[in-house]
């Protein structure tokens, strides 16, 4: 009697594993087709989103060219600038040498023009005698 509680015993643990793996089964069957539908729907929005990404990764190139090459241009006017105030200080610094010299002179040809003046003036003016 102990062998046969002992074989129904088993064969309802056979029974019950079955069962449950049958339960494993179709769970895994419906798990597969959500993932077949998951990677479907997927492989439909990869293209596009893949494409967008392609035409935001050439923009983000365009504008970052664009940023350099207007890094460039402002580098090219600061020097420009740069060099415009050197040609500036070395024009003033050229004029400066050649107008001192003879300016120099001019003043002091009229410097002593005037004293000479100063000097000879009271033998042509006559003082006024008071009555």
């Amino acid at each position: 009697m102990i062998v046969n509680i002992s074989v129904v015993v088993i064969a309802v643990f056979i029974v019950v594993l079955v069962v449950a793996i049958l339960i494993f089964l179709v769970q895994l069957r419906r798990t597969v087709k959500e993932a077949e539908k998951f990677i479907e729907l997927a492989r439909l929005q990869i293209a596009p989103i893949a494409h967008d990404i392609t035409l935001i990764i050439g923009d983000g190139k365009k504008i970052s060219d664009s940023f350099k090459n207007q890094v460039q241009k402002l580098d090219q006017g600061v020097d420009a600038i740069k060099n415009a105030a050197l040609n500036v200080k070395n024009f003033q610094l050229q004029i400066e040498d050649r107008v001192r010299n003879p300016l120099l002179e001019v003043i002091s040809v009229i410097t002593v023009i005037a004293q000479i003046i100063q000097r000879i003036r009271p033998f042509f003016v006559k003082e006024k005698k008071e009555d």
